[in-house]
């Protein structure tokens, strides 16, 4: 892969056992790739299926992006495409005040563009009502060139008093 081509630089004499410094060459790359997630409960009832049904009950989710190099948050608009039982929407990360959002079901994709390539720890609290009863903490690396990091990010149950 050919990142620059320098123009021609003539007068150059080499001679044996010699360094000859060239001018200096600039160039940019893109520092931005994209997301695309997907959260699984691992149940066969889906993440929002009633928990009666084998499914992970989750009545809202939090999301949080924090880059690893210093700890700052990113605070990202992701969407959140349609599944088939939930409808498109979308989530605005807020790391000092998380805002419960929606379920969101394992066949929907969680999706940002424009993300600083860099290493990055997700963390993901997952509530059946009040209770915090599925978490993730991954760390996750976003590619340059706009390429995408595409994962499934699995919940953890936390066996929470109260949580099934």
């Amino acid at each position: 892969m050919t990142l620059a081509t320098s123009p021609t630089q003539h007068g150059i004499v080499i001679e044996s056992n010699q360094n000859v410094r060239l001018a200096s060459l600039a160039f940019a790359v893109e520092a931005t790739g994209a997301l695309a997630l997907n959260l699984s409960t691992g149940r066969a009832g889906g993440n929002c299926g009633a928990v009666a049904m084998s499914g992970g009950g989750i009545t809202a989710t939090q999301i949080t992006l924090f880059r690893n190099s210093d700890m700052t948050c990113n605070p990202l608009v992701l969407a959140i495409s349609a599944g088939a039982t939930k409808p498109m929407s979308s989530y605005t990360i807020n790391c000092a005040m998380p805002l419960n959002g929606p379920c969101i079901e394992n066949d929907q994709s969680i999706t940002a563009t424009g993300v600083a390539a860099d290493s990055y720890t997700i963390h993901i609290t997952a509530k059946q009502g009040p209770l915090v009863c599925w978490t993730n903490n991954d760390s996750i690396v976003v590619p340059p060139l706009g390429a995408t990091l595409t994962r499934q990010l699995n919940l953890g149950f936390t066996a929470t008093t109260g949580c099934m």
